[in-house]
């Protein structure tokens, strides 16, 4: 299969907004990245979704378009119209942003803090 350089650079560009923000992507479970025509898939476990992310770039008006899949691979939400440094947010707010998000995070890992005022 013959690979078009435009879709090389175009999920190598996602990539880089991606792991700009690592330690975001890492709490989505992200894993498995794939190329996709004018794009990027990949799998997440987050708080709010475990399933597929699919990121494609719509040249034309220079945005991306989001799709969100379950882990039956059924299309649970599409956002249109998303610009390059709103990507890991949107993302994050469909994956992994539940409320009370460190209190999740607390309760996940098993972690309590104690105070001064505790003892």
């Amino acid at each position: 299969m013959e690979e078009n350089n435009s879709e090389i650079d175009i999920t190598n560009y996602i990539l880089r907004i991606l792991i700009s923000n690592l330690i975001v992507i890492w709490s989505w479970g992200f894993e498995n990245p794939k190329r996709l025509q004018d794009g990027l898939s990949f799998k997440v476990n987050g708080f709010k979704l475990s399933g597929e992310v699919q990121i494609i770039y719509n040249a034309g008006i220079d945005l991306f378009d989001l799709s969100f899949f379950d882990s039956n691979k059924q299309l649970q939400k599409v956002v249109e119209n998303v610009y390059v440094d709103q990507l890991v947010d949107v993302i994050d707010e469909y994956v992994e942003k539940v409320p009370d998000y460190a209190g999740a995070v607390d309760k996940f890992y098993n972690l309590k803090y104690s105070t001064v005022d505790d003892k």
